[in-house]
Formats: structure tokens, sequence, C-alpha cells
């Protein structure tokens, strides 16, 4: 089985799967990350992290699309000292 390694949440990881494996899966099974499920099918966005500062749905992501890449997870982005203006908006929402 091949290795993928990528930057997560500003740590160096890698994954040990097969390359069409589900960035989702992978997150939550090989690295024990407590990463959101929702549709499994790329319709509700629950899944979403930013690969390379742009958003992908990681249920739909083959983990050997992130090699040598960067994601970021929405629990890296919401444990930033000044949160996005969005992320500030929907947290008083």
């Amino acid at each position: 089985m091949p290795t993928y390694r990528f930057r997560l949440d500003g740590k160096n990881v890698s994954v040990h799967s097969e390359a069409e494996m589900p960035l989702l899966h992978a997150l939550r099974n090989e690295l024990r990350l407590h990463a959101q499920f929702g549709c499994s099918v790329n319709h509700c966005g629950a899944c979403t992290v930013h690969l390379d500062g742009e958003p992908v749905r990681s249920c739909v992501t083959p983990v050997s699309e992130v090699a040598g890449r960067t994601v970021i997870t929405r629990r890296a982005q919401e444990a930033r000292p000044k949160p996005h203006p969005l992320q500030a908006a929907l947290r008083r929402a």
C-alpha cells in the first residue's frame, strides 16, 4: 500500500492507504481525527476542508490528491486567535 505525506493543520502526517481512499476516511480512520461526516456524496458540505487554501469536500477527494499539499480542517480554522469574519458572524448567530 502506498504512503501519502501531506501537511495537516500545521503538522506533517502520512497515511498508508489505497490511492482512491477518500480523504475523509483517512482523516477519521487513519489519523483518528474527529472530521465532520455528512452525506458522503458531495452535497452537504459538512466534510469541507481547505486544500492549499481552496475548499474541497473531503468525502470525494482521494487521499492521493493531497500528497505533498496542505490540508486545513475546520477544527484548526476555529482555533485561530482571530477568526475569519464569517466564522465570527456564525458564532454570534
